[in-house]
């Protein structure tokens, strides 16, 4: 399956959106995103990486302030590595935003929304067909 869909939410009560993507190839993200001075988003994937969480980035199309979590594929979205992206998006939210705590409780609550959204975004995403994405062990480390 070659079709990029992002799949995108809102948290409501803070000023920045999650968007959730599966793709082998990261161009789409290239000429979707910018970071927040306008500099193009860059690179590829490298071999252990299963998913990339971007802070700080603007889409394109609408100039939304957004946190990017891209997944190589369906198949590499395993729970540990939708955790330790959530991890990611809950830890770039609140420094997007200049909020720190002296209570874990709130950064506990945007880390479950966070494993809820990729959680839906993995369900409504259609089956892929394409073998060339093999999944990687979950034994490695590098999520």
């Amino acid at each position: 399956m070659n079709e990029i869909e992002i799949f995108k939410y809102d948290p409501v009560i803070y000023p920045v959106k999650l968007h959730v993507a599966f793709s082998p190839n990261l161009k789409f993200a290239w000429e979707g995103y910018r970071r927040g001075d306008g500099t193009c988003l860059k690179g590829e994937w490298e071999e252990r990486v299963k998913a990339y969480t971007f802070s700080n980035v603007k889409e394109v199309e609408t100039g939304k302030h957004v946190v990017l979590v891209v997944f190589r594929s369906k198949k590499a979205a395993t729970i540990p590595t939708i955790a330790h992206e959530a991890k990611h998006v809950a830890d770039f939210i609140f420094e997007d935003i200049g909020m720190t705590f002296l209570t874990c409780e709130p950064h506990a609550y945007l880390l479950e929304w966070a494993v809820k959204c990729m959680l839906d975004a993995l369900k409504r995403r259609p089956k892929e067909t394409d073998n060339k994405d093999k999944p990687l062990s979950d034994a490695r480390m590098g999520n």
